[in-house]
Parts: C-alpha cells; sequence; structure tokens
C-alpha cells in the first residue's frame, strides 16, 4: 500500500473529517498547511484531500480534533506518523478495541514477528471506527500466510490508499 502522508509502515495516518460524505467538523487541512509553513516543507499539504477522505472512512469522530491539533503541532522534522499513535494514545479504547489488541498481539506471536506489522496491533487501531475494526478482526482469524494482505486490503477497502 502507498503510504500516505502520515502513515505507520503500512496503516494510513489520517487527516480530520466527519462522516462519509459530510464536511468536517475540524479544519484538517489548515492544520497541514500551518505545519508545512511553520516547518518551511512546501509539500506538507499538498495531499491533504486524500488524507481527509481516508480519515472519513476510517476514524472515530472523537479523534479528529486531537489527531488536527497533533498534525499542525507536531515537532518539525519528527515523521507525522506519530500522530495517529498520539491519537490512539489519548482516546478512551473501545471493549472492543481491546480485545482486537490481545488477539492481534496473540496472532502475531502465532504467525511470527514478520508475518505482519505489529502497528496493526497497536493503540493507533484504537482510533478506528468499530466497522474497520470488524475488518481487521476478520483478518486475523486467516492463515497465517494471509494475515498481511487481508489487513492492507481491509484499510484499502475502507477507503485509504
Amino acid at each position: 500500500m502507498e503510504a500516505p502522508i502520515i502513515a505507520t509502515p503500512n496503516l494510513p495516518v489520517v487527516a480530520a473529517g466527519a462522516s462519509s460524505g459530510s464536511n468536517p467538523p475540524i479544519d484538517f487541512c489548515a492544520a497541514m498547511t500551518e505545519h508545512a509553513q511553520r516547518c518551511e516543507d512546501p509539500k506538507g499539504a499538498d495531499d491533504c484531500p486524500r488524507e481527509k477522505q481516508c480519515a472519513v472512512a476510517i476514524l472515530r469522530p472523537e479523534a479528529y480534533a486531537v489527531l488536527s491539533d497533533c498534525l499542525r503541532d507536531h515537532p518539525c522534522g519528527e515523521p507525522p506518523k506519530a500522530c495517529l499513535m498520539a491519537v490512539g494514545a489519548k482516546l478512551t479504547p473501545t471493549a472492543r478495541f481491546a480485545a482486537f489488541e490481545r488477539e492481534c498481539t496473540s496472532r502475531r506471536d502465532a504467525c511470527g514477528a514478520d508475518s505482519f506489522e505489529d502497528d496493526y496491533c497497536s493503540a493507533a487501531i484504537s482510533a478506528f471506527r468499530g466497522e474497520v475494526l470488524g475488518s481487521l478482526e476478520s483478518c486475523l482469524q486467516r492463515p497465517c500466510d494471509d494475515v498481511r494482505s487481508c489487513l492492507k486490503q481491509a484499510i484499502r477497502s475502507a477507503g485509504c490508499p
């Protein structure tokens, strides 16, 4: 999968938005532009429309403001992928995510560390909507050789590049 601007190895770190098809309550692109200007990064907000579309598709609404703040304020030179981890760490995890995290870690241990990226088992996933989490959960039931490709496809199918 092509890594969006803010990405863990294979997880998109996404922009703020509302629910599918709606206008975002947070001006995510302005936050990215502010960061790009402050850090003198001429390409900083170029992928905002794509990132925003991804966010609308996969993030829980309560993640939007936290992510927007992080994207605007994270240090220059620090990869913005840290923002998704920060969002996940600041949100109260759902019981479903807690169960997913245990299953994901157990499956990765059983399949081997090279079977799929540990980012899929991280707190970042707690920022994802329940339906996206459900798609990721089903991937953990696949044979070890299929888990990685299934996880990537689940993210793409949710609307992320």
